[in-house]
């Protein structure tokens, strides 16, 4: 508990530094920090009194619905600051202080992870359509090679200097290929290949956890990716990386 006290009490430092270097940027978070200063205290004043369903209560709730407030062209700080302090730090205190009771029946903590996820998940898929310019993820480069390869049979972008292998993995464009011919007419049909990846990616790291360690740990880890910053950066995102 004394590594992640450290660890909060860096972030809330680096990120004050960081707001007080510019008044713009301190008068557009301020409110921002100071919750989270806030709630970095309470999640302690919990950890203190060992208060395992407290914190994970706080999470699940707390988490879920700040994530869905989030308008569709939200800041990176603001995302940050909601991962870190309504998601790692109150599920990271939980763990270190739920070994004792790890024994006893899983079921609560269960449907609040899983309540944890669908939230990530919702905001992932929500994204699909609530961010429409395409230009600013470079999925018209994903289009031409696609393109290129119904017309000619190679893989190669005709529009773009640059080799194949280098740019993007050959396999990724015969799966992308097919799933926009079955989906054929609709723009949004890579994007929702990619969140289809990002879904069973979910499910393989939650697989992965619970065969290593148990089943508690497969949903912590899943609900971790779930509200990764880069998994819901790109995984509604028409591109090659999920």
């Amino acid at each position: 508990m004394r590594w992640l006290a450290l660890t909060a009490l860096v972030v809330t430092v680096l990120i004050g530094a960081v707001l007080i270097t510019s008044p713009i940027t301190f008068s557009y978070y301020r409110y921002g920090w100071f919750a989270h200063v806030l709630v970095t205290l309470l999640v302690f004043w919990l950890a203190r009194r060992r208060a395992y369903w407290l914190l994970i209560v706080l999470s699940a709730v707390a988490l879920p619905v700040a994530l869905i407030l989030l308008p569709p062209h939200f800041g990176a700080l603001n995302l940050l600051l909601i991962l870190w302090t309504l998601g790692a730090l109150p599920l990271f205190a939980a763990g270190l202080i739920g070994r004792e009771i790890a024994a006893q029946p899983l079921l609560p903590p269960r449907l609040l992870l899983i309540a944890i996820i669908i939230a990530g998940c919702a905001v992932s898929l929500r994204s699909i359509h609530d961010f429409p310019n395409f230009s600013a993820t470079d999925e018209a480069m994903i289009f031409n090679y696609i393109d290129t390869f119904e017309r000619t049979g190679k893989i190669e972008a005709s529009l773009i200097p640059y080799r194949a292998p280098i740019v993007t993995g050959n396999l990724y464009i015969y799966g992308a290929e097919l799933w926009t011919n079955l989906f054929h007419g609709d723009p949004f049909a890579l994007r929702d290949f990619s969140a289809l990846g990002g879904l069973l990616l979910i499910a393989l790291v939650f697989a992965t956890a619970r065969r290593l360690g148990d089943t508690l740990t497969g949903w912590i880890a899943a609900a971790l990716l779930a509200t990764n910053l880069l998994w819901m950066a790109v995984s509604h995102v028409g591109r090659q990386e999920i």
